[in-house]
């Protein structure tokens, strides 16, 4: 392993600064595709993510499936990475190879602040990834309640459906958890017209 990727996924500033000094490159990738900057992104040392940055790495580059570091970023929860990269005029909108945007990523794994942030640089809540899911469905599949109800009071189009027809909802009510059950009635307040299938479930 390149020792700047080593010292980035470590969290050694020190050592980060050292080896750029030295003339590493910034840019370098190891097998997976991944980049200094996608290390330390994925693992919360946003000291060296503003290092990296400064000294010219790519925000927007991808590794072998797709991933930005911004993505991984949001999809472990760190905060003040996502801050930080997208500052650096990064599209917030970008997507992996399986469709997946930022804002999908912390949905998935119910990280709200990152949602918040996502939202605020415009991330695009109706966004759908190559199963036609959005952020929303994400969330409720995993029974983030917080993230559903931030998503839409955002805009999120409660009863859009993916490739399987499923909605948000419909996902929502295939586990019985008290999560799942505050989200429906969380959606009857919305007075939307989910239909008789899905009326009968919730029934």
């Amino acid at each position: 392993m390149c020792q700047l990727i080593h010292a980035s996924k470590n969290g050694s500033l020190e050592c980060i600064q050292k080896l750029i000094d030295s003339g590493s490159d910034v840019s370098t990738r190891d097998n997976f595709g991944n980049t200094a900057l996608i290390y330390a992104s994925e693992n919360g040392h946003h000291k060296c993510v503003k290092k990296l940055i400064n000294f010219g790495a790519n925000v927007a580059e991808k590794n072998n499936n797709g991933y930005t570091a911004l993505m991984l970023a949001s999809q472990n929860g760190h905060l003040k990475c996502v801050q930080m990269l997208i500052k650096s005029d990064l599209d917030v909108s970008i997507k992996s190879e399986c469709g997946d945007t930022a804002l999908m990523m912390a949905s998935r794994h119910g990280h709200i602040d990152c949602i918040k942030t996502l939202i605020a640089f415009k991330s695009t809540v109706m966004e759908k990834n190559n199963n036609g899911n959005t952020a929303l469905m994400l969330a409720s599949i995993y029974g983030h309640l917080d993230c559903m109800q931030m998503l839409i009071e955002s805009g999120t189009e409660i009863m859009t459906k993916n490739k399987n027809g499923d909605t948000a909802l419909s996902l929502a009510s295939v586990n019985d958890s008290i999560e799942r059950k505050k989200f429906i009635d969380y959606i009857m307040e919305y007075d939307v017209n989910i239909g008789p299938k899905y009326a009968a479930k919730i029934n």
